[in-house]
């Protein structure tokens, strides 16, 4: 027996026709530096059976859920926050007695699932939730961020146990949801500009641009809203609001420093399946101008991660001509494909010894959709030494929490490009921030306010433009406060009138910035201690936290039988994502092969009929909420096209029958190669008889000038390596897509 590799192409396409998700309708209204916003759901029956559906949604990572209600009929339930485990139990009992309920769980701090059970046949439920979140101001616009895709993660399956969870299906097309947002903006003063990056080919704007709205758009890409005061708007503001008080700061500009600071700037590329196409070609435009900006003073490291790491060389390269030439060539061959295993980036950007004599940024250019979040954050924090780490997001459906939270770890500053705009840009306002100095030695005096608690206790230095916000608890206070700290060297201070303002949208704010906080203790594991403090600050403030979560109850039965079929809304492909190399996983790395269907729970058995005569009856996987089967294929078969039939024994004693195609492959193919040197560089030619992974090169018994490309989504034959130097033997490894691996030399 030996265990071949193997291709399984399973596409998720649901029909609109069939999916209980109608619409997602967002009323947002922003006083000042909040917005609230209420998310009303409709979810439609449009079959002849009760059903629950189950959906995965995002949410800003910043913002604090703090009410849900349901609507059944002309009846309003209100729900009520509970322990999370319990909420789940009382859903539960309440869908097996038949009554409609809802319950609303978060799984990361900006993925959430809501869950409606018993809905029946030709009715709709209508779930709303209250969320309130900042609103951001970077480099003098204000900023409303609407997430409204959950891209496909990848999950590392030994780190992330509930990758389930965050991880729904995928439609492959248009799911039919309408999405209708409409803005309010009230900021005390005229608005003099308003646009959308995303959206503004459908945005409707009012009068006086105080109000914008969005109607019938597919949740496919996040809905952004930028807009500015006129020229005298003020760049810091506090307000005040039942016991809290929010702080809101921009770091001024300052002329560049007259000393040159030689600095070490470390770029991490994500080249990911999720990456191919625009992204990866936005990535690429964003390096050429980081290779503009660079100085003959700086020194410069590339790394590129997808299911490995490389780097462009083993350390760090002063910015000469000569070697800006060679990493523009090793950007322009980057090519995506593979999982997404960030803290292999961490790791090559992170290990490079540092410098004391020099300042270094650390920067990422991906979309950030992984599922262990956590061991990244904690990877961060434990090797970053003086570094600071900046990131940057690429795509209309990034993983925004992700990002934040680690620029906040490591004491930089998250951006976002969207697909319609220019990473160029962004990226020279960069390399121009960096050149200046820094606020640094910041702190807050807050005068005659009596704080309990303000978050973040520490504060971070600021480039410039780049937001503070600091969110308090106070027991009473009056009067202006200050910022202080030093610019370029000089005492700096700014005062700040506060101002107050009508709900009580700053204490969710102030608690879901206290729970964060209490978060980041987490990510090297779980503790009591810590669990206990946010499930306290959730029920006091009524929050829903990993930890608790909104369940809400129909007191009649409407379903005596208890008996529902479930229905999983599966969420759209993020605009500009390629399906293929991001949802259907064509091919598994090496191990035991895994075959999964997607079959009711209440199945009485689903079995699995091999081509080789073997019949074997499936597990359940309560976990990922599948039917799954680790196998082996016998010696005998040989490699090519081999099809599994699946027989499904529905719970009503039906039977249904899928044929499930896989491609058996255990060798890796010959490839031809050979070496010519050009320029005083030595140029490799392969052309491979199959596709490829990865091309891995080094001149024999040099490590430290090995080269490597990823070419899984290529439908080329023929690739180019070029390696510094002028070599005459050349050691290659190469991967097919099926993982099989060969190890040849090359001599010219």
């Amino acid at each position: 027996m030996f265990v071949p590799v193997f291709l399984l192409s399973q596409l998720s396409v649901a029909v609109a026709a069939d999916l209980p998700l109608e619409s997602s309708n967002y009323d947002v209204r922003i006083t000042g530096g909040v917005a609230e916003i209420e998310l009303e759901q409709v979810f439609s029956n449009t079959s002849e059976e009760f059903i629950e559906a189950v959906y995965t949604f995002p949410l800003d990572g910043g913002a604090a859920v703090d009410d849900m209600t349901i609507e059944v009929g002309n009846r309003e339930i209100v729900g009520v926050i509970k322990e999370r485990e319990a909420a789940r139990k009382a859903y539960d009992n309440a869908r097996k007695e038949g009554r409609t309920a809802a319950l609303t769980e978060q799984e990361r701090a900006n993925v959430f699932t809501q869950s409606v059970a018993n809905i029946p046949p030709g009715e709709a439920i209508r779930v709303r939730l209250h969320a309130v979140q900042p609103i951001e101001r970077v480099d003098g616009q204000y900023e409303l961020v609407i997430p409204l895709v959950v891209g496909p993660r990848f999950s590392p399956v030994q780190s992330v146990e509930d990758a389930a969870a965050i991880t729904p299906p995928v439609s492959g097309g248009d799911t039919g949801v309408s999405v209708n947002i409409d803005v309010t903006v009230d900021m005390g003063m005229p608005i003099d500009s308003m646009a959308s990056p995303t959206h503004d080919d459908r945005m409707v704007v009012g009068k006086g641009r105080t109000r914008a709205s969005v109607d019938d758009v597919r949740p496919n890409s996040d809905f952004v809203l930028r807009w500015a005061l006129d020229p005298e708007e003020p760049v810091a503001m506090a307000l005040s609001q039942d016991e809290h008080v929010m702080v809101r700061f921009e770091a001024p500009d300052a002329p560049e420093r007259d000393e040159v600071i030689p600095r070490e700037l470390i770029w991490v590329i994500d080249t990911s399946g999720s990456q191919e196409g625009l992204p990866l070609d936005m990535a690429k435009a964003a390096m050429i101008e980081a290779f503009a900006g660079m100085t003959a003073d700086d020194h410069f490291g590339l790394v590129q991660f997808a299911n490995t790491m490389s780097r462009f060389s083993s350390d760090l390269v002063p910015a000469t001509e000569g070697n800006i030439d060679s990493a523009i060539d090793w950007v322009d061959g980057l090519r995506a494909g593979g999982g997404t295993s960030m803290i292999g980036g961490v790791y090559g950007a992170l290990d490079i010894p540092e410098n004391p004599e020099r300042e270094r940024y650390v920067v990422f250019l991906t979309d950030g959709l992984i599922g262990n979040e956590r061991q990244v954050l904690a990877a961060i924090a434990d090797n970053l030494g003086a570094a600071r780490l900046f990131t940057f997001g690429l795509g209309n459906g990034t993983n925004r929490w992700l990002l934040e939270e680690m620029a906040i770890e490591g004491g930089g500053r998250s951006t976002f490009v969207t697909l319609d705009e220019s990473p160029e840009e962004t990226v020279a306002r960069f390399m121009e921030g960096i050149s200046k100095p820094v606020l640094s030695d910041i702190s807050i005096d807050w005068g005659d306010w009596d704080v309990e608690m303000a978050h973040p206790e520490h504060m971070a230095d600021l480039m410039a433009g780049q937001p503070l916000e600091v969110v308090a608890r106070v027991s009473s206070g009056t009067g202006p406060i200050r910022v202080v700290g030093r610019l370029a060297g000089k005492p700096f201070e700014e005062l700040i009138e506060v101002g107050s303002v009508e709900g009580t949208g700053l204490g969710s704010l102030w608690a879901r910035t206290h729970v964060a906080s209490l978060e980041r203790q987490q990510h090297w594991g779980e503790r009591e201690d810590i669990k206990a403090e946010i499930l306290k600050t959730a029920l006091d403030y009524r929050l829903l936290t990993r930890y608790t979560s909104f369940v809400a109850i129909d007191r009649r039965i409407v379903n005596p039988s208890g008996d529902s079929r479930r229905v999983d809304q599966p969420s759209e492909l993020p605009e500009g994502m390629n399906y293929e190399t991001s949802v259907s996983r064509t091919y598994t790395p090496p191990g035991d092969p895994l075959l999964t269907v997607d079959a009711p729970e209440n199945s009485r058995s689903v079995i699995a009929v091999y081509p080789w005569g073997e019949a074997i009856e499936m597990e359940w996987d309560d976990r990922r909420l599948r039917w799954f089967d680790r196998f082996l294929v016998p010696r005998d078969v040989p490699d090519g096209d081999i099809e599994i039939i699946v027989f499904i024994y529905h719970a009503d004693g039906s039977v249904s029958r899928r044929v499930v195609p896989m491609v058996v492959d255990s060798e890796a193919d010959e490839f031809n190669a050979w070496i010519q040197h050009r320029g005083g560089k030595t140029v490799l030619t392969v052309i491979a008889e199959e596709p490829l992974r990865t091309i891995q090169a080094q001149p024999v018994g040099r490590p430290s000038l090995r080269t490597s490309v990823n070419v899984i989504l290529d439908r080329e034959d023929e690739y180019r390596l070029v390696l510094p130097g002028e070599w005459d033997e050349v050691e290659m490894v190469v991967t097919d897509r099926a993982m099989n691996t060969r190890v040849q030399r090359v001599n010219r």
